[in-house]
């Protein structure tokens, strides 16, 4: 490429500028000697703007301090109240919690005292710590999320959360900035300005958004999409530690856990088996699960609408006490991810999350971080088209089913249920070494064969479920069985390419392909292609010629020259 200089236009209504020193060729009078130019500093690129300056958080903080302290002291008191104060050991317990009591609300006011943060023209700069003093610096080009957040007590007094999220670790920090607390119109004005200057979105006046009909909805909550979450299995974590928390607290207080499930059917607890306790207590524990899986859905997606604009961006908002926003924008999409467990599943529902530059698959599946909630199918087809673009074809439920991807070998089922029955063995062989669970070794040998006979079946699914396909400029992978997942990949965003085989995968002919990109997981896999199928695959996605004729062949022809 040839540089050239740009010549600006002549403007016929200004005068012509002086280019040297030489005598005007020009015959008219002469209009007296120009005045000398003041002495100025030598010419060049102007200044960057001038950084702003040192902000503190909210002082309302202190209030917020003060109610947390108040709220702190109530599980204390009751502790107080419950205990043995006499007891020394308990005594020991009454004091730990009185010192966490205080602690809390004491580090949330030495963080007012040395927090700081101010805007440049480039960067974020954030100053804090007493004992340790630390400076993080995100650059504004990096910055791919500003979320807001307002938890109940800082409602009380106005104030709300920033999180500027980068994907990345930043200079001297993590891969988040959270501001705590500061005002309301400051978190919003701030989230404005930060996206502006990270050309996330356009620079408008504050309510420039709420005056512009710029935002069209989406999607809006569903309260059926609720059971996708009771049913979830991380609901029954909580529960589950409850239920051994209190066999550990309860005898503290003289009560017995097995007395208290007991009462519930008896007077004399003596009167009802210990197989009969457990099983309420397992009751109890889904009951629980239940319950909470509903309490958290109500509070993690209350209000919730999922909005987008002509630019491209998507915006949800959601929370009952924790009010949370969340932008992606579409330019920052490489593709999408479809994640099902089995109880999700049975009961027809997925997740969504976009994969985004910048930002990683487990923040996207955070809480932070999620667009969408666990629902349909159809509402999450919804979102994905026009997450993905322009596509020949929109995505559809029958699209990706198992007549449409294409299947993977029968070898690939065996490398499954090898890999499925030599856990099983791992399992059985760590039972028998201990010496003391000896005289309990043939009840607990039931662990390791009820997990084979489980196996069985979920190899057979597992693959089945095995299948990919390439279409449109994107790459379709599904795999796994308790939890499946479909990966939708953009070639174009595919940096690199790995096939990758182990020492069973070599006798049995088949591979893996891996493919490398700046977004997401960053290492997306296609596991147990024949091995033929991997290395074309590979050069497909690598090949710049192959990849452009992937968007404009059709699909059957392309995969009629992958290796059968």
């Amino acid at each position: 490429m040839t540089a050239q200089r740009d010549v600006p236009a002549a403007d016929p209504g200004r005068e012509p500028e002086v280019l040297s020193a030489d005598p005007d060729p020009d015959p008219d009078p002469d209009p007296g000697p120009e005045p000398e130019p003041e002495p100025g500093p030598e010419p060049g690129p102007g200044p960057g703007p001038e950084p702003g300056p040192w902000l503190r958080l909210s002082p309302r903080m202190a209030g917020a301090a003060a109610v947390r302290l108040v709220v702190g002291a109530v599980p204390g008191a009751l502790a107080y109240l419950l205990l043995d104060s006499t007891d020394r050991s308990q005594g020991y317990s009454l004091l730990a919690i009185a010192a966490l009591v205080v602690l809390r609300p004491a580090a949330y006011l030495l963080k007012y005292l040395k927090f700081r943060y101010r805007v440049t023209g480039t960067e974020l700069q954030v100053r804090t710590g007493l004992l340790f003093r630390s400076f993080s610096r995100v650059p504004l080009d990096r910055v791919r999320t500003v979320d807001i957040t307002a938890k109940p007590v800082l409602r009380l007094f106005r104030l709300a959360g920033v999180v500027v999220g980068t994907g990345r670790k930043v200079s001297g920090g993590e891969g988040t900035i959270a501001l705590d607390a500061v005002r309301a119109d400051t978190a919003h004005e701030l989230r404005a300005t930060l996206l502006a200057l990270a050309g996330l979105s356009e620079p408008r006046a504050p309510d420039a958004e709420e005056a512009a009909p710029g935002w069209t909805p989406v999607l809006t909550l569903r309260w059926r999409w609720a059971v996708f979450q009771m049913f979830y299995i991380w609901s029954m974590v909580t529960p589950l530690a409850l239920v051994g928390a209190s066999y550990q607290v309860l005898p503290l207080l003289g009560w017995s856990p097995h007395d208290l499930a007991a009462r519930w059917f008896t007077d004399n607890p003596a009167d009802l088996p210990t197989a009969g306790a457990v099983a309420v207590v397992v009751a109890l524990t889904v009951a629980l699960g239940l319950c909470g899986g509903a309490l958290s859905f109500a509070l993690q997606w209350w209000d919730y609408r999922l909005e987008h604009d002509r630019q491209g961006r998507f915006r949800s908002t959601r929370g009952l006490f924790t009010t949370r926003s969340f932008t992606v924008d579409r330019a920052r999409v490489r593709g999408v991810t479809l994640r099902d467990s089995l109880t999700v599943r049975a009961l027809g529902g997925t997740r969504l999350a976009p994969i985004l530059t910048g930002v990683s698959l487990g923040q996207e599946f955070s809480d932070n971080g999620r667009l969408l909630p666990a629902t349909t199918p159809e509402a999450a087809l919804r979102v994905a088209n026009p997450l993905l673009g322009a596509v020949s074809q929109p995505l559809t439920a029958e699209r990706l089913g198992h007549g449409w991807l294409r299947p993977h070998p029968r070898s690939a089922g065996f490398r499954i249920l090898a890999r499925y029955l030599a856990a099983d063995g791992a399992l059985a062989a760590t039972l028998l070494l201990p010496v003391r669970l000896w005289d309990r070794t043939p009840l607990l040998m039931l662990l390791p064969a009820v997990l084979a006979v489980v196996h069985l079946p979920a190899a057979y699914g597992y693959h089945r479920n095995l299948g990919h396909r390439l279409a449109d400029g994107h790459l379709f992978a599904r795999r796994g069985f308790f939890v499946r997942r479909t990966d939708v990949v953009q070639i174009r965003g595919v940096c690199g390419t790995t096939v990758r085989q182990s020492r069973l995968q070599r006798r049995l002919g088949l591979a893996v392909l891996r493919l490398a990109t700046a977004a997401g997981e960053r290492v997306y896999t296609v596991p147990d292609l024949r091995l033929a199928q991997a290395t074309a695959l590979a050069r497909i996605v690598l090949d710049q010629e192959d990849g452009a004729a992937v968007l404009t062949r059709t699909d059957e022809a392309v995969h009629d020259d992958l290796p059968r």
